[in-house]
C-alpha cells in the first residue's frame, strides 16, 4: 500500500507577548485506503471456441471474457476484504483483468468505477439468451462480485514551530560573517557610565544573551539647597513610595514567592535615604535586587502550571463516600437493572459471573443555577478490571500517539457503563431539560468530583521533577493515583473509583456526549499540559474554530466553570488542537 502524501497548504506566523515568534503550519494529509465492495453483478460475456468433446456428451468449450457489467453495491468495508462472502462457484480469476471497469448503481445513482483485483462467484449464465456466431458465443450472466477501490482519505494536521533567529557566531572563527545586531529590551544590567553631565546605561539584548550600551542622556540636576528643590524632592519621594507599594501589591498577588525580594528592596531603599555616603554599596545592592526580581519572575512563569487545578473538595454525603459492593449471582426478580448491557438471564450465565461483583454508586450534585440532582449508577467489577488490563496491554504497543491512545481507550469502554445513561435519562426527563441544560447537568456531575492527580510513576512527591506536582502532592496527601499507564484513567476506571485529572475527565465526558449524539471534541495542548472539553452548541465565550464550527472550551476540573470560560493563561488558541472529535 502506498504511503501517506503530505502537502503543506498554509503558514501563519504569530508572535507572543514575550517577543518569541512562532509559525503555525497546516498540512493536507492524504492517507491511502482500500474500500472493499460486495455486490450483485449482471452483465454480458463473449467467448471464443476452444474444442468439442464427445467425452462430455458433445459439449463445446469456450474461453469466456466479460465485456459489460452493472454492479449493485450491497456492502462496503474500509481495508477489510469480503473473501468469505465470495468463495462458491468462482469465475476463473485469470480470466478477469486486474482492473475491471463496471457501471455501479448505488442509492439510485449510476456511475463508472474501476474495481481492482475483482472476484466473481455464484456465476450463472442465462442459457436462453445464449447466441453463437461462428467460433464466438455471446450471453448474459449474474453473480456476486467483490474487490476494492483505491482512494485517499483526506485529513488536516497542524504543527507549531518556533522561529529561531540566526545564532551569534564565534568572532574567533575563521572568516566570521557580520555579527548579529542586538536589539535593546529595556532591561538594565545595573552598569552605567557617566561623562560630565551625561549618563548612559547598559541593557540586555532582546533576542540573544548579550548586552548593549544605551544612548547618552543629559542628567536632570536638582539643587536641594533651595526651598523649591527640597519640596520637589519630597514630592518625588512620596510618589515613589506610593508607586512602589502599588507595584509590590500586584506582584505579591501573582507571585507570592517574591515577597522576600520586595522586603529586601525596602531595606535597600531605607539604606539609600539614611546613608547617602554608602553610594556604591547601594548601587551594588540595587543591582542584586533587580537581578533577583528578574530571576524570580522568570522562574514563576516557567514553572507555573497554566491550567486550573482546584483544591480537592471532600465529598461530605455519607452515601457517596461508601459505594455498595454486592456479588452478582443471578438477575433478581424484583429488579430490572441493565448493568452495562450484560443481563444475566440463565443459570449458565450466572455461573460464568459467579465471582463478579456489582458496584453501586450514589451521587448528588448541583448545577450552575444551584439545581440539585441525584442518582445511582452501577458498574461491574469485571468491566473495571478488563478496562485496566486493556490499558496496560495498550501501553506495550509502540508508536502510539496521544490521540490514538484516547481513541482506543474510549472505544473499548464505550458500552461498559450504560447504567449511567439510565441515570442521566431519568434526570433529564424528570426535569424537562433541553439540550444545553442537559449538557450542563452532565458536566457539573464531573466537575463536582474532587480532583486527583493521575501519574505514570509513583505518587511520592520527593521524586517529582514538575514543581506543580510536587506542591500538589505535599499539600494534598492521598489525592493521587500512581503507576497508571499513559498517566490517565479510562472512563470505567474513573466512574469506579471517582479519581481523575483533566484528560481522564474530558475522555469520560467525550464518551457520554458521543452516546447522546452531541458534537464534541477533546481539545489538547502540549504547551499548557492540559485537556479541555470542546462542545459545538449555540453558546457564548471562547471557542476553538474548526471548519466553520465553533467548539466552546469547557473546563472540567474547575467546579462551576461554565462553557466559553478560558483563563488568560490558556487563551492562545495557536497552542490548542483537536485530539478527538465525534462529528
Amino acid at each position: 500500500m502506498e504511503e501517506r502524501i503530505i502537502t503543506e497548504i498554509k503558514r501563519e506566523p504569530f508572535e507572543e507577548e514575550n517577543g518569541l515568534k512562532f509559525e503555525k503550519i497546516t498540512y493536507k494529509v492524504k492517507t491511502p485506503r482500500k474500500t472493499f465492495i460486495l455486490g450483485d453483478i449482471k452483465g454480458k460475456y463473449r467467448g471464443n471456441f476452444l474444442k468439442f468433446s464427445e467425452e462430455y456428451y458433445n459439449t463445446e468449450f469456450y474461453d469466456f471474457e466479460i465485456y459489460e457489467s452493472l454492479v449493485e453495491v450491497k456492502q462496503t468495508s474500509k481495508n477489510i476484504p469480503f473473501d468469505n462472502e465470495c468463495n462458491k462457484n468462482r469465475f476463473p480469476r485469470e480470466k478477469l483483468p486486474e482492473l475491471l471497469k463496471v457501471h455501479v448503481k448505488q442509492s439510485g445513482k449510476y456511475f463508472e468505477l474501476g474495481i481492482i483485483e475483482p472476484k466473481i462467484c455464484d456465476f450463472k449464465s442465462n442459457k436462453k439468451l445464449h447466441q453463437t456466431e461462428g467460433n464466438e458465443v455471446f450471453g448474459t450472466f449474474t453473480g456476486l462480485i467483490t474487490g476494492y477501490v483505491f482512494d485517499y482519505e483526506i485529513s488536516y494536521e497542524e504543527k507549531i514551530i518556533q522561529i529561531i533567529d540566526s545564532p551569534i557566531l564565534d568572532p574567533n572563527a575563521p572568516n566570521p560573517p557580520n555579527p548579529v545586531i542586538c536589539e535593546q529590551n529595556d532591561i538594565k544590567t545595573g552598569r552605567k557610565e557617566e561623562k560630565g553631565n551625561y549618563t548612559r546605561y547598559e541593557y540586555r539584548c532582546k533576542k540573544h544573551n548579550d548586552t548593549v550600551w544605551g544612548k547618552w542622556e543629559k542628567n536632570s540636576i536638582v539643587n536641594n539647597s533651595t526651598q523649591g528643590g527640597i519640596f520637589e524632592g519630597c514630592f518625588t519621594s512620596i510618589l515613589g513610595i506610593i508607586g512602589f507599594l502599588l507595584v509590590g501589591s500586584v506582584l505579591i498577588s501573582f507571585f507570592p514567592a517574591i515577597l522576600y525580594i520586595i522586603g529586601f528592596g525596602i531595606l535597600v531603599w531605607l539604606l539609600n535615604i539614611t546613608a547617602p555616603f554608602l553610594k556604591w554599596i547601594f548601587r551594588g545592592l540595587l543591582g542584586l535586587y533587580l537581578i533577583s526580581l528578574f530571576i524570580s519572575i522568570v522562574y514563576n512563569f516557567s514553572d507555573r502550571r497554566s491550567n486550573y487545578l482546584p483544591t480537592p473538595k471532600p465529598i461530605e454525603n455519607e452515601k457517596e463516600l461508601n459505594p455498595i459492593i454486592e456479588p452478582i449471582t443471578d438477575k433478581k426478580p424484583d429488579e430490572n437493572i441493565d448493568i452495562d448491557n450484560d443481563r444475566i438471564d440463565s443459570s449458565n450465565d450466572a455461573k460464568k459471573v459467579s465471582n463478579d461483583k456489582m458496584i453501586k454508586h450514589f451521587r448528588i450534585w448541583n448545577d450552575y443555577d444551584d439545581n440539585q440532582y441525584e442518582g445511582t449508577y452501577y458498574l461491574k467489577q469485571s468491566n473495571y478490571l478488563n478496562s485496566g488490563q486493556f490499558k496496560n496491554d495498550l501501553s506495550h504497543r509502540s508508536n502510539l500517539g496521544y490521540d490514538q491512545i484516547l481513541y482506543n481507550l474510549e472505544k473499548f469502554d464505550t458500552n461498559n457503563f450504560s447504567s449511567i445513561y439510565n441515570m442521566f435519562d431519568s434526570i433529564g426527563y424528570a426535569n424537562k431539560l433541553n439540550k444545553i441544560e442537559f449538557a450542563k447537568m452532565v458536566v457539573s456531575f464531573v466537575q463536582d468530583i474532587p480532583y486527583n492527580l493521575v501519574l505514570q510513576n509513583d505518587c511520592n512527591d520527593t521524586y517529582q521533577s514538575d514543581r506543580f506536582t510536587r506542591d500538589f502532592l505535599s499539600k494534598n496527601k492521598g489525592m493521587c493515583i500512581g503507576n497508571q499507564a499513559f498517566g490517565i484513567c479510562t472512563p470505567v476506571e474513573f466512574l469506579y473509583h471517582l479519581k481523575g485529572d483533566c484528560d481522564t475527565r474530558t475522555l469520560l465526558l467525550y464518551s457520554i456526549f458521543s452516546h447522546y449524539n452531541y458534537d464534541v471534541a477533546i481539545l489538547s495542548s502540549e504547551k499548557y499540559m492540559h485537556s479541555i472539553l470542546g462542545i459545538n452548541l449555540p453558546l457564548r465565550g471562547v471557542a476553538f474554530p474548526f471548519r466553520d464550527k465553533k467548539y466552546y472550551f469547557w473546563e472540567t476540573t474547575a467546579l462551576g466553570a461554565e462553557p466559553g470560560e478560558l483563563s488568560n493563561e490558556l487563551n492562545n488558541l495557536h497552542f490548542w488542537r483537536i485530539s478527538l472529535k465525534t462529528k
